[in-house]
Parts: structure tokens; sequence; C-alpha cells
């Protein structure tokens, strides 16, 4: 696990829009920061940013996929709506299942 420092600085990275940083910290075999690389994505816009959060909504940890769906809907892009419906229709964890159905919501009542 990272410890505090690392999810702080990688928190911090994404509010400085440092999306090559954030996308390598996506891929790490450290499940606290691919979560908080998760949550920062959100901070970012553009395609790379966008299609890295759509693999972290498929991590196989959960807490990874709830913090991706999140930004996904932060990020506010129409797009992912289908991203998070078949993540919620295919996962057997309901706190994901919930934050993927909150985010596709939220994003298609928006229109965005």
């Amino acid at each position: 696990m990272a410890n505090e420092k690392a999810v702080e600085k990688i928190l911090k990275l994404g509010q400085k829009g440092k999306t090559k940083k954030l996308i390598s910290y996506a891929s790490s075999k450290k499940q606290d920061e691919r979560a908080a690389a998760a949550e920062a994505l959100g901070y970012t816009t553009g395609d790379d940013p966008y299609n890295a959060l759509i693999i972290l909504l498929r991590d196989p940890v959960a807490a990874v996929g709830i913090k991706a769906a999140g930004s996904l809907k932060k990020m506010g892009k129409q797009t992912a709506v289908e991203h998070l419906r078949h993540v919620s229709l295919h996962t057997s964890d309901e706190s994901l299942k919930a934050a993927c159905n909150e985010a596709a919501a939220s994003l298609a009542s928006t229109g965005r």
C-alpha cells in the first residue's frame, strides 16, 4: 500500500493537471495509488485521462472503480454513460454498482 504522502502527491498532480504522471499512476500495482489516480484524473480533461478512467472503472478493486466513476461524472463526458451502465450491470459489488448508476444518471440528466 502507498503511504499517505504518495496519495496526497497524486491528488496534487491532478489539481495541477499533470495528466501523463497521473496516467502512469493509474497502472500502479498499489491499489491506493490507482484509486488516488482515479480521483485525481477527475480534475483533468482530454481523451487520455478519459480513457485511463474507463480502464480504472473496470479495476479488480471496487474502491478504484468507485473513484473512477466519480471522476467520470466530474469530467462530464456523455460517452461515459454506456461504460458506467455496463460496469453496473456486470459487477457484484453493490457500492460500485451504486456509484456507476449515480454517475450515469447524473451525466444522462445533464446531456453533456
